[in-house]
């Protein structure tokens, strides 16, 4: 077993706390990307749900109108996941690849009662969440609590594992029918809404702000990558990317794919045409997007992510006999995670003892050797890409305490 690593992310951020000062850039995203139409699902309806990426690699896709969910395959296999569902739209999975699926509403009882299913990974669903309002989107952080967008009721609500449910965050002026919701790698809950363009951050603590304005409105979900959160924009026939702030200032938004035309052409980027986007996944590598649009075809967007620059002024902050403590520069806002590297010895194989959130410039290495000789190096990845390694770190643990040197 190797050491354990401790990261402490040096993290500094400041966003726009109006709308109105958000930085808006309307050309062409930097990120290159193919889009190409993954499957039109047999009797699809034309009103697609959310969409995710299952722990299996395959897509999961709601029929919102035919209360069906459908597992694809990323060639295209399709097959019916779950039926029986009551409009549904936002869907995830947890850490124990259950699969949550919200249910808008009843059409017998409108306007609720509305409910999320669960299905477990043998198949069975069960009623997991009860007394929603108007329930969307689905994010679900790493002690696997749902954080769940509320149409109806304007709120990101909090639901645990026994399936209780309470307000999390609101915001009167910037809430309209939140529909889509993601977490950054930070911690942070991102919130776009169906009846504007107003991307809303929420804070570990519930804490809303404004980041970004998407032009056109009437937002539909959104996924977060490298950096930059990419959002679907059904009136418009188009997906923005948001590009996060590396430390100060605020978001810029670029047009990332679309050009305009509600069709489904497949083609580059800024030339393939969408019709009314609504779902927003990306796999775990981070380096293909997918979508579902009116119509009930799937859409693959494989990203050309720039290769991040490699980390630089790597150096040893402090040392014990078991611990060193490191610190770099941060060199790109396209990282979206540091990687710390060590070899015992000097001609020990490299192995990554730390992962840490985009923006770090320091961790903290324990269970460490006394007097024994470590090389280290950091390197910034985003998806499949990763930077040059930074420069290679030498030295030697201290003699533990009460130890006498011979």
């Amino acid at each position: 077993m190797g050491p354990f690593a401790r990261g402490r992310a040096t993290i500094g951020r400041s966003l726009a706390t109006s709308a109105a000062v958000v930085a808006l850039l309307l050309a062409t995203t930097s990120v290159m990307a193919l889009v190409t139409t993954v499957v039109v699902p047999a009797g699809a309806s034309t009103l697609p749900g959310g969409l995710t990426v299952g722990p299996d690699g395959n897509l999961y896709s709601a029929d919102f109108a035919n209360g069906v969910a459908y597992r694809v395959t990323p060639d295209g296999d399709v097959s019916v996941f779950a039926r029986g569902l009551l409009r549904p739209t936002g869907n995830a999975f947890d850490s124990l690849g259950r699969y949550y699926q919200s249910n808008f509403e009843d059409p017998a009882s409108p306007g609720g009662p509305d409910t999320i299913t669960r299905i477990n990974r043998k198949g069975i669903a069960s009623t997991f969440a009860t007394n929603l309002v108007g329930p969307v989107g689905i994010a679900i952080d790493a002690e696997d609590v749902l954080f769940v967008a509320m149409c109806n009721a304007n709120q990101v609500w909090r639901v645990d594992q026994a399936g209780v449910g309470a307000p999390f965050a609101t915001s009167a002026q910037s809430f309209a029918c939140p529909n889509g919701l993601t977490f950054d790698d930070i911690g942070d809950l991102y919130v776009v809404s169906f009846n504007n363009g107003i991307v809303v951050r929420v804070e570990p603590d519930g804490t809303t702000t404004d980041a970004a304005v998407i032009p056109g409105g009437g937002n539909g979900h959104v996924a977060y990558v490298a950096g930059s959160l990419y959002v679907t924009d059904r009136v418009g026939n188009r997906i923005y990317e948001v590009v996060l702030p590396r430390r100060k200032g605020a978001p810029t938004v670029r047009l990332f794919a679309g050009a305009g035309v509600p069709s489904s052409l497949d083609g580059e980027n800024l030339v393939a045409t969408m019709r009314d986007p609504n779902g927003m996944a990306r796999n775990a590598a981070g380096d293909t997007l997918y979508t579902n649009e009116f119509g009930g075809a799937i859409r693959a967007i494989e990203l050309d992510l720039p290769r991040p620059r490699k980390p630089n002024r790597f150096k040893a902050v402090s040392m014990t006999d078991t611990s060193v403590e490191l610190a770099w520069k941060d060199r790109d806002r396209r990282e979206e995670q540091f990687r710390v590297l060590m070899a015992e010895g000097r001609k020990g194989k490299f192995e990554v003892v730390a992962t840490l959130p985009r923006n770090s410039t320091a961790a903290t290495i324990d269970g460490l050797r006394p007097e024994t000789f470590y090389q280290l190096r950091v390197v910034a990845a985003n998806g499949t890409s990763e930077s040059r390694p930074s420069r290679r770190l030498k030295l030697t643990t201290d003699t533990a305490p009460g130890r006498e040197m011979p």
